[in-house]
């Protein structure tokens, strides 16, 4: 996986290796056809830019983070304590469920479809790291997934000094990233439907 930056003043473009992402999809075939499905609870890669230009990248299931320059140089690693909560058995098989039978509507039931071998597939772990973000005065704020309430926010100075974690009383909508200005945090709030027909 590359990032891209481009120098708007002198017209060049950088391309920084961020590494090799594990499969998070599998391809289901079923007679002529095929398509994509998600792996669940599979590790992905997280990034965030930095004001000053360096890149802050990390894999959800690692509890590291790596600043990277904007030539792709590692500045600092940082190894944060911890590990990712484990699955509930019936969360996983909930999960796996879901999955199934979205890949039989998908396949209307060809005879010849793969299936897929959840129990090799499906981590037992979740990813402890959810998101990453630089805020206005340049600190990192990596999202970490917690046992048993919604996350955690632990705060890092840009040379990878803890300044501390911060534990909300919400959970943000997955793929909506927080956004930190001064003293206040926003974020897209994950919302139950109460509607009925």
């Amino acid at each position: 996986m590359f990032l891209k930056s481009l120098d708007m003043t002198a017209g060049t473009i950088d391309s920084v290796a961020l590494g090799n992402q594990s499969n998070t999809a599998f391809v289901v075939k079923a007679g002529r056809g095929f398509g994509f499905m998600g792996i669940p609870f599979t590790p992905h890669p997280l990034i965030a830019i930095d004001p000053g230009g360096a890149i802050w990248t990390a894999v959800s299931d690692v509890d590291r983070v790596v600043k990277l320059s904007p030539k792709g140089d590692t500045l600092l690693v940082v190894d944060m304590p911890g590990g990712g909560p484990d699955l509930a058995p019936d969360e996983r098989a909930k999960e796996i469920d879901r999955e199934d039978k979205a890949i039989r509507q998908m396949t209307r039931g060809v005879a010849d479809a793969d299936m897929p071998d959840w129990d090799k597939l499906v981590p037992k772990k979740k990813p402890v790291l959810m998101s990453l973000t630089v805020d206005d005065a340049g600190r990192l704020w990596i999202e970490r997934a917690t046992l048993s309430r919604g996350p955690m926010f632990d705060v890092l100075t840009s040379s990878g000094q803890l300044l501390g974690t911060v534990d909300p009383d919400f959970s943000p909508a997955e793929n909506s990233p927080i956004t930190i200005r001064g003293k206040s945090i926003y974020a897209v709030l994950k919302v139950r439907s109460t509607c009925r027909p």
